[in-house]
């Protein structure tokens, strides 16, 4: 392994064990504002909605890794980021505005809390917001600019922790 292989491997570890503190402080603040259903209807809601975001992004992603490195060229790795981007953000806004009018009854249907009902076009601006966001981290992690990788990601990461605290701290005022 060459050092430099060495240096990205410290800064991808690093970037895990902050994360994984991040949820550390981040559960306990969760289960003290919610009660242990109303969390386990949210989690379960939050994996279907991931689940459903990771089915419509049709593979792109995987695509854009595996063909990122089919040239050097920069005109052709940004206009490989911007038409996956393009394609998979037209697809996000039609079901997302499906979701706007439609989501509370397919909800309603699996018997999900008018609570997180109320919230649920939030969080799936979030995870689609989220997936959109991968492609620019999957193009630093393709040019091996780890530090950058790593910052943005975790103030991706601390940001979603923040709003997710702050929403829970005023939701329960």
């Amino acid at each position: 392994m060459k050092s430099k292989d060495f240096g990205h491997s410290k800064v991808y570890l690093f970037l895990n064990f902050s994360i994984l503190a991040g949820y550390v402080v981040l559960y306990p603040v969760i289960t003290n504002y919610l009660n242990p259903t109303l969390y386990g209807e949210y989690i379960i809601l939050h994996a279907i909605l991931s689940i459903f975001v990771s089915i419509l992004d049709l593979g792109c992603k995987i695509g854009y890794r595996r063909n990122f490195f089919e040239s050097n060229d920069i005109k052709f790795r940004n206009n490989l980021l911007f038409s996956c981007q393009v394609l998979i953000s037209i697809i996000f806004i039609i079901i997302f505005l499906f979701f706007l009018n439609s989501g509370d009854k397919i909800l309603n249907y699996f018997d999900v809390s008018n609570e997180l009902i109320s919230i649920s076009s939030l969080l799936l601006a979030s995870l689609i917001l989220d997936n959109f966001c991968k492609y620019f981290l999957i193009n630093l992690e393709n040019n091996k600019d780890s530090k950058k990788y790593s910052k943005i990601f975790l103030l991706k990461t601390y940001f979603f922790f923040f709003i997710s605290i702050s929403y829970l701290i005023l939701g329960q005022g």
